[in-house]
């Protein structure tokens, strides 16, 4: 999957994790984003950190 892991040192090159960062926030978006529902529901907020992110 990733060709350029490296078993010794462990390590994944970033171009590989930053060409899927719009797959992981849509596939986050499916689960509870809101942080009060959170308490009580599986789910996570950082697609929308990472969104902000990506806007500035």
């Amino acid at each position: 999957m990733f060709p350029e892991y490296s078993r010794k040192y462990k390590t994944i090159k970033f171009v590989h994790l930053k060409n899927n960062i719009d797959l992981a926030i849509s596939n986050e978006a499916k689960y509870c984003e809101d942080i009060k529902s959170l308490k009580y529901e599986i789910g996570s907020n950082l697609g929308q950190l990472l969104k902000e992110m990506k806007q500035k």
